[in-house]
């Protein structure tokens, strides 16, 4: 059976249970993007483009589940499936947080890349889907593995 299948059967058993329905929530965005070359020139970059439309290489599902523990313990995941990884499920970014104030915000694990506005817009597309490139044009990782503290100042 798909992997993809598997995650969205085992999201909705844990969204329709009583014990689960009240501390966890999934959300979740996909992206169905067609692109193609209009003209193939030889020696130049094609990003893995040919003159067919392909919407395999682009398109993509995501499954966040968040985690409220109490007490300001909160837990998250992102799952992501890439056409251009043939929907294989990637484990884009999780981690465990703590609110240890009202403006102070600690998690640790595999955190998004603070990206300023620009990861706010990643993977979801909406803003700027007609300038969209292929995914293989971008090469900086989007996560890193450590520990992050956010403090806002009002």
């Amino acid at each position: 059976m798909n992997k993809t299948v598997i995650a969205l059967i085992i999201a909705g058993f844990l969204t329709s249970s009583d014990v689960f329905a009240s501390n966890v929530s999934v959300n979740g965005h996909a992206t169905i993007n067609g692109s193609m070359l209009e003209r193939y020139e030889p020696g130049l970059p094609n990003y893995g483009l040919t003159e067919n439309v392909d919407f395999k290489q682009d398109s993509f599902f995501s499954l966040r589940f968040n985690v409220d523990g109490g007490n300001g313990l909160v837990a998250a995941a992102e799952m992501m499936a890439r056409g251009q990884d043939d929907f294989d499920i990637d484990m884009r970014w999780f981690y465990v947080g703590y609110e240890a104030s009202k403006n102070t915000f600690v998690s640790a694990g595999k955190l998004r890349l603070p990206l300023f506005n620009y990861s706010d817009y990643l993977d979801v597309g909406m803003a700027f889907q007609q300038n969209i490139l292929p995914q293989s044009f971008y090469v900086m990782p989007d996560a890193y593995a450590g520990a992050s503290m956010a403090n806002h100042f009002h």
